[in-house]
């Protein structure tokens, strides 16, 4: 007899979310994105105190995320 495994994997959304931030607020998110279970896919500089960030992971993950820093 065989022995068969079953494995259901919950389907999970994914969000990528761009947004401008202070200098301040985007280290925050540079430093702490992994904590948090998501990605930084792409930091830079805008001009007058505030950088571009981009970030991926899951949907709550991401909320968590952007709601420690008040966005």
């Amino acid at each position: 007899m065989g022995y068969v495994e079953q494995t259901h994997k919950q389907e999970r959304k994914m969000t990528i979310k761009t947004i401008l931030l202070s200098v301040e607020k985007a280290a925050f998110i540079q430093k702490n994105a992994a904590e948090y279970g998501c990605n930084l896919v792409e930091i830079a500089v805008a001009g007058n105190n505030s950088a571009k960030v981009t970030v991926s992971g899951e949907n709550e993950n991401v909320k968590k995320l952007f709601d420690e820093i008040g966005e």
